[in-house]
């Protein structure tokens, strides 16, 4: 698995898996006005891609709260989930702006609309849940995939 990878490798997995994955997901939602069913497909074929173009480097987390969940399971150690977390910041946010540039809107924007509240940290905890049950899920009955 990941053990025979560099931490050079690890990180530089990381930030290209975030990276794409957030370039196809955010690109789509641009590109269709935010269909959701085109989005939330985006999202999840760009991470079972990266899962298997990735996995076996760094473990494919994409995602600080999956990067977090095997630090706790004592998986993964602190110093390198920290630097995992740090290369998922930097892909994730090259992946916004290679979005923004491929559809000509400015590369740094600031919303205009407030998006928090109750409904939107319950579907980021619904969110994160779904993926982490997934992938905890996957590795239990079927470890090799």
């Amino acid at each position: 698995m990941a053990d025979t990878s560099t931490t050079a490798q690890k990180i530089a997995a990381e930030v290209i898996g975030t990276f794409v994955l957030v370039f196809f997901g955010c690109g789509t939602a641009i590109f269709t006005g935010v269909d959701y069913v085109a989005t939330a497909l985006a999202f999840g074929l760009t991470v079972l891609v990266g899962a298997y173009a990735f996995g076996r480097v760094s473990g494919a987390h994409f995602n600080p709260a999956v990067t977090l969940v095997f630090t706790g399971k004592r998986e993964l150690p602190v110093n390198e989930a920290a630097l995992y977390v740090a290369a998922q910041i930097a892909g994730g946010i090259a992946g916004t702006m290679a979005a923004h540039l491929m559809f000509a809107l400015p590369v740094v924007d600031f919303s205009m609309k407030t998006r928090t509240g109750g409904a939107q940290w319950f579907a980021e905890f619904v969110a994160a849940f779904g993926l982490i049950a997934t992938i905890l899920a996957g590795i239990r009955f079927q470890r090799t995939a």
